[in-house]
């Protein structure tokens, strides 16, 4: 079975390079991106299987984001979970709504943690 090719698209360079490490460790093709910007050209380029999305970014949040490559329209198949510390409950449900898998706070669940529950989208 082929690697499934995970995009993460976070700000804090710290994080982002945390997360990259994690998943790659559990066997994901992973792609960074700091904000919605880089992440659409990331997509244009190679799209991956699942987005874990800040919504909180400089340039282009995650929500600019959602909107601007259309995503959740153009490609059903990719998973995104929102991975912030966005606590906006309207917000997170017009999301959902819209066709995002999931939303997580990051302070609620360890790099390990959300390495086992990406294994658990992609099932």
């Amino acid at each position: 079975m082929l690697n499934k090719k995970v995009l993460i698209v976070e700000d804090e360079s710290i994080l982002r390079d945390a997360y990259a490490m994690v998943l790659n460790r559990h066997g994901y093709e992973v792609m960074t991106a700091s904000d919605g910007e880089q992440a659409i050209e990331q997509i244009e380029r190679d799209m991956p299987d699942l987005i874990l999305l800040d919504m909180l970014m400089p340039i282009l949040g995650g929500e600019g984001f959602l909107d601007k490559s259309d995503i959740l329209n153009k490609h059903k198949k990719t998973k995104i979970i929102i991975y912030s510390n966005l606590s906006d409950r309207e917000t997170v449900q017009r999301l959902i709504e819209r066709g995002v898998h999931a939303h997580i706070l990051k302070s609620s669940m360890a790099p390990h943690q959300l390495a086992d529950y990406i294994k658990q989208a992609l099932a």
